[in-house]
């Protein structure tokens, strides 16, 4: 299940789109295209993560929360101090094509190559769908 948050100052989306805010019900008849929801999020107060068409406010974390994040993106600094990569924090946004999922990962590491880059998130959302493809080859 994706975090969400109260609402704040965010644009309004028109009744024939979905956005999960806090406690109020989504609305849903039409999805976003992954354009869309740029436009959106260039103009929220608030971020967002976007999953197949649907818009889920992001909730903020707490005080240990933040350093937790901070400390594991320290130690993932020094143990890729001698590598090509580099560490982001949760300012940058990471789009998986494979699963639809846009979010904003507490840490992210990315490696870069010659001829690519590629990100790798230790988000939970990300372990969560490795496990689930996991359970799912080993249904079958």
């Amino acid at each position: 299940m994706l975090p969400r948050a109260s609402p704040r100052a965010s644009p309004t989306l028109s009744s024939h789109r979905r956005c999960h805010t806090g406690g109020m019900p989504p609305v849903a008849i039409a999805r976003l295209s992954y354009a869309e929801y740029l436009v959106f999020e260039a103009a929220s107060h608030t971020k967002h993560e976007y999953l197949n068409g649907e818009i889920f406010a992001m909730a903020s974390g707490s005080i240990a929360h933040g350093a937790l994040t901070a400390a594991i993106g320290a130690a993932l600094s020094n143990a890729l101090r001698d590598q090509p990569c580099r560490v982001l924090t949760s300012d940058v946004r990471v789009r998986s094509k494979a699963t639809g999922l846009a979010t904003y990962p507490d840490v992210t590491v990315v490696r870069r190559s010659r001829n690519s880059t590629t990100a790798r998130s230790p988000s939970a959302s990300a372990v969560a769908a490795k496990q689930a493809r996991a359970r799912s080859k080993a249904m079958t």
